[in-house]
């Protein structure tokens, strides 16, 4: 009889509602924090019956009992332990209602937190670093995610430093309901520290000695996981290499040192280049190109181009020696034959160069040395000059990393210095500097500031004997938009434009993000390049459309100067901000 009625109950429960109920509503109240009631339906049983067709009262108010289970098991990851719940469930016309009116009551608080660093790791202050940073504190409600979160920490922090051995000896919450407190213990037993030992590299394209020359750590450093992430950029970046795999050999470690080895994929040994596109400073162009990415097993590379536009050309050569600090540093050496036409002046230059380029902690330098012959017209002068121009440029980035097409924040400097002696086969003595600041900065996530200035001066002896590319102009997308490019600078006794000796523009411009990745921008430039500040500064205002593609920020703006040479211009670009 016993096993009958099993048997009978059983089949109960598979058996179908009498005429099959039509559905089944579930009541949540008393709770409006949108987390706490997502974990709840996420942990209530009853609610996932919702998907699927009714079996049987029975199995239904079985799940409606296991409810008040369900949900002070969902609430206890929040802090809520001393949940009162008050449940019905009702059937009419085969639908059915099941109603569960929560009173949460006092969340738990935490009265004391006890965590400990032991092991090597106690004397590493970047655990008492993370240990004040820990959001685990005495007197906060308990949240199980924060802790697990926090512990998860712990563990990573070790991980990351070398610490391969370490060990939770003890983690646990104790909770005392009728009290509503807990208390927190976390015992981390970072056991040794480990090193880092020599670095084996697997490749056949360059010379190990080179190669070693990425590595910024020496055998015997302390490990940690930014060093070997360093590397592995350092290399992909170099881009020697299609492929590159740096990896610990933990399990091969004798004392406490673990030999670091690098699998390499050469990349192709030519990169060639082929473009087309429309600028409106230089009408259509055409570039092609061609990189020869090691020329010898110490690295040498080269990287010549062709740029064909509406208003002129650019052939250019460049041999590049890496520096101490392959990924920063080198050591180039250039030519380049270039025409522009346009409408001040028509120039034939030919350059040749040699650089020295490093970085510091903060700034890119750069340290150059440069003969140039310059043929040009210019208004009603024609001549041609020969400069042999020493100069500097250093540049800083402040803020998220500069290649980022989505960047909303951060901004860079650039200063640059040069000059001429006549004691030293230039045409003229000159000194020349300029500095260009521009800013990227966020009102909300929808909306941003860009802020351009530009500001340059030149001492010389006579200006005439100065060639267009050493005197100032301004005008077009880059620099005061409204105007014809390279169209704004001094004038002469005809009215030509003959460029200046000064230079100062400002541009300020608001984005907003209108749909998904479109947006709307207006903007105001103003500015001049003269010999003269008193005369009278241009203004530009003007708006456009914004799209984040996948290559990049595309920009069409339609602008209109408001002073004489002035008009409507169209603009496109694309590129990052900064």
């Amino acid at each position: 009889m016993k096993f009958l009625r099993r048997l009978f109950f059983l089949l109960s429960l598979c058996l179908p509602l009498v005429a099959h109920a039509a559905s089944l509503k579930i009541e949540i109240v008393g709770v409006k924090d949108k987390a706490l009631l997502e974990n709840i339906e996420a942990g209530l049983s009853i609610k996932q019956q919702q998907d699927y067709a009714l079996s049987s009262p029975l199995r239904l108010r079985y799940l409606h009992e296991k409810a008040p289970k369900d949900i002070r098991k969902a609430l206890e990851p929040f802090g809520y332990y001393n949940v009162a719940i008050d449940s019905s469930i009702q059937e009419s016309n085969n639908n059915w209602v099941v109603r569960y009116a929560i009173t949460l009551g006092a969340p738990v608080k935490v009265k004391a937190v006890d965590i400990q660093i032991l092991g090597e790791g106690a004397n590493d202050r970047a655990f008492n670093r993370l240990y004040r940073r820990l959001p685990l504190k005495a007197g906060m409600t308990l949240n199980h995610k924060t802790y697990q979160a926090s512990r998860q920490q712990l563990l990573q922090m070790a991980a990351d430093r070398g610490y391969f051995d370490a060990n939770l000896t003890r983690h646990e919450i104790i909770v005392s309901p009728e009290e509503n407190e807990a208390e927190i213990y976390l015992y981390l037993d970072t056991g040794n520290r480990y090193y880092l030992g020599d670095v084996t590299f697997a490749q056949d394209i360059l010379d190990d000695d080179f190669l070693a020359r990425f590595v910024r750590f020496a055998p015997g450093d302390p490990y940690h996981v930014n060093r070997v992430l360093d590397l592995q950029r350092a290399l992909y970046g170099s881009e020697y290499f299609a492929q590159v795999d740096v990896r610990p050999q933990i399990e091969a470690a004798e004392n406490n040192i673990v030999p670091i080895r690098v699998d390499l994929t050469p990349n192709k040994r030519n990169k060639y280049g082929l473009g087309v596109g429309f600028g409106t400073d230089t009408g259509f162009r055409g570039t092609l190109g061609w990189e020869r990415r090691w020329v010898n097993r110490r690295g040498h590379h080269t990287r010549t181009s062709a740029r064909v536009s509406q208003i002129g050309y650019l052939f250019s050569s460049n041999y590049i020696i890496p520096g101490k600090k392959p990924q920063t540093d080198s050591y180039e050496f250039s030519a380049s034959q270039s025409e522009e036409d346009v409408n001040p002046y028509d120039n034939q230059l030919t350059q040749f160069s040699a650089s020295k380029i490093f970085q510091t902690d903060t700034w890119q330098h750069t340290y150059s040395i440069t003969p140039q012959y310059e043929d040009f017209t210019i208004a009603d002068q024609h001549d041609q000059t020969f400069y042999l121009i020493p100069s500097a440029h250093w540049t800083r980035y402040f803020g998220r990393e500069r290649f980022s097409i989505t960047r909303d924040h951060g901004s860079r400097l650039g200063v640059e210095v040069r000059g001429g002696s006549d004691y030293a086969l230039s045409e003229t003595n000159f000194a020349q500097a300029q500095a260009q600041y521009k800013m990227v900065q966020p009102f909300t996530k929808r909306n941003r500031f860009i802020y351009t200035t530009l500001i340059g001066g030149t001492l010389v002896e006579d200006f005439d004997d100065l060639s267009p590319t050493l005197r100032f102009f301004t005008g077009g997308d880059q620099l005061l938009r409204g105007y014809d490019y390279k169209s704004i600078g001094s004038t002469n006794a005809d009215g030509d434009v003959i460029g200046g000796k000064y230079v100062y523009t400002n541009s300020f411009e608001i984005d907003q993000l209108v749909y998904k990745q479109w947006g709307v921008a207006v903007f105001y430039d103003i500015g001049t390049a003269t010999n003269d500040f008193s005369e009278s500064f241009k203004n530009g205002v003007g708006g456009g459309i914004r799209w984040r593609s996948p290559v990049g920020p595309v920009r069409l703006d339609v602008a209109r100067g408001l002073d004489s040479g002035g008009s409507y211009q169209v603009y496109v670009s694309i590129g990052p901000d900064l």
